[in-house]
């Protein structure tokens, strides 16, 4: 690939433009300056562009950053959460399971203990 820069090749373009238009006529020393102040500003605003987007980046990144380190620590918190969500469901899960042997085995005892006493269903 040829090395040529971007006002090279503007003021190349200029000139075979030009020449196209009038091929007698050449640009003048003026013209060729022109392009070249032309290309320059392009290239100035190229440099700028870049340079904002540059900053930009530089500050999504900061922000980026912070919200993945508050994402990950609400993450965390809720993990925590949903475990201890998970022990009590667990807990609530036994306690019930044991109310109703209690319940079943004390109903059961009282008709033994007590066939003549009726129990409501």
């Amino acid at each position: 690939m040829l090395n040529i820069r971007f006002p090279t090749i503007l003021a190349l373009s200029s000139i075979v433009l030009l020449g196209a238009g009038c091929a007698n006529t050449q640009p003048s020393t003026a013209d060729l300056m022109r392009d070249y102040a032309q290309a320059q500003g392009a290239e100035v605003a190229l440099k700028n562009s870049l340079a904002k987007d540059w900053e930009k980046g530089t500050r999504l990144i900061a922000t980026g950053e912070k919200r993945v380190q508050r994402a990950e620590k609400d993450i965390r918190q809720a993990e925590k959460e949903l475990r201890d969500a998970r022990k009590t469901l667990q807990k609530g899960k036994r306690e019930i399971e044991q109310g109703k042997k209690l319940k079943t085995g004390s109903e059961r005892k009282f008709r033994d203990e007590f066939p003549e006493s009726s129990l409501a269903d």
